[in-house]
């Protein structure tokens, strides 16, 4: 069949076909995608219009980048493939430049490894046809977007309790890893640490923005504790280890997230109280029994 590509992207592909070059780079500043790179240091290579950059090394947002890249240049795309890692990468200024619909957002310091392939140019083209695996951390940072504690506030409400609201969620650990394709990224292993909250996640993200993780969300036994006195019916929401359970379901975009109480935290609920009343009933018939001289 005839190729879709252009005219004139055909015969750059032709063009870069016949060019063979071997060489380093180095460069003091590079823009790509919107990100500022410093002193990047690499070995290039182009054969038969298919180049590779390895040995890859840049300075990005107060951290770094690693690994390699190639590219077929004579295709229409043009088709890619990139293995890195990041560490210690400022996520928030990194997101300006790149993602500004995601600047203010998620704050603290990235680490993560990247195995992707993909084409296309754009940020847009990016979303939707990039695919491959990652693994992400970040340390000692915030949630601005989420307001997780605020939101989990609000569910406990509906339950009777009182707020741990804060507008943001200060964290030590947020990480995971991510199957991406198709537009989105699934996750079986999210998990969020913080002093209050212990978040575990499952679901899907998808590349513009939106949200769908079911969210297994401990307090700790101190915060726990405090609202328990508040409200003595909380001690049912309670796990083994004294901590306050809630499973919630996170929807809508990071931007403007919904979060919801899943209908498994009530069915733990009514089973804890029905245990706790058939506890109760069993004793005061051994008391009675007692009292009766039998």
């Amino acid at each position: 069949p005839p190729s879709s590509a252009s005219p004139a992207a055909s015969g750059a592909g032709t063009a870069l076909a016949r060019v063979t070059l071997h060489g380093e780079l180095d460069a003091a500043e590079v823009s790509l995608l919107g990100l500022k790179m410093k002193d990047m240091r690499a070995a290039v290579d182009l054969t038969n219009g298919r180049a590779h950059v390895g040995d890859l090394a840049v300075s990005l947002y107060g951290g770094s980048i690693t690994g390699e890249a190639s590219a077929d240049l004579a295709a229409p795309g043009p088709p890619f493939d990139i293995k890195a890692k990041l560490q210690g990468v400022d996520f928030d200024s990194m997101a300006k430049d790149f993602s500004p619909d995601m600047a203010g957002l998620l704050f603290g310091s990235l680490d993560a490894g990247l195995d992707l392939r993909g084409t296309g140019t754009t940020r847009q083209d990016l979303r939707q046809a990039m695919e491959g695996n990652a693994t992400f951390s970040l340390q000692n940072g915030k949630i601005t977007s989420v307001g997780l504690l605020k939101n989990l506030a609000k569910a406990l409400e509906t339950a009777g309790g009182k707020g741990v609201g804060e507008e943001q969620t200060p964290f030590s650990f947020l990480g995971g890893s991510f199957d991406i394709r198709g537009g989105k990224a699934r996750t079986q292993d999210l998990r969020l640490e913080s002093t209050d909250l212990t978040m575990k996640g499952e679901g899907k993200l998808d590349m513009d923005l939106g949200v769908d993780l079911d969210l297994d969300s401990r307090l700790s036994p101190e915060a726990s504790a405090a609202m328990v006195a508040q409200r003595e019916n909380l001690r049912f929401l309670e796990d083994n280890k004294e901590r306050i359970r809630l499973d919630l379901h996170m929807g809508g975009t990071l931007i403007k997230p919904v979060v919801t109480v899943d209908p498994e935290t009530i069915r733990r609920v009514l089973k804890n109280a029905a245990k706790e009343r058939l506890k109760e009933g069993g004793l005061r018939d051994l008391f009675r029994k007692k009292k009766d001289g039998r």
